[in-house]
């Protein structure tokens, strides 16, 4: 199964997206104070969401190998 095919919102909110990922809520707010981290929207000033296709994307570009020695 793709990334893409998962069944999950077009839309996630904070804390749906940190179940998803299984990480703290807390990590998301420090991601986006310091700028870094998966892309959000910010709507009506407050409620924050993030987009599929951004979690999918920052997901793959976080891919990391490993070095052979």
């Amino acid at each position: 199964m793709k990334l893409d095919e998962l069944n999950i919102p077009n839309y996630l909110t904070e804390t749906q997206l940190s179940q998803w990922l299984q990480i703290k809520p807390s990590t998301l707010r420090s991601n986006r104070c310091k700028g870094t981290g998966i892309p959000y929207l910010k709507l009506n000033g407050s409620a924050i969401r993030y987009s599929k296709a951004d979690v999918l994307t920052f997901i793959e570009n976080s891919r990391k190998t490993t070095a052979v020695r």
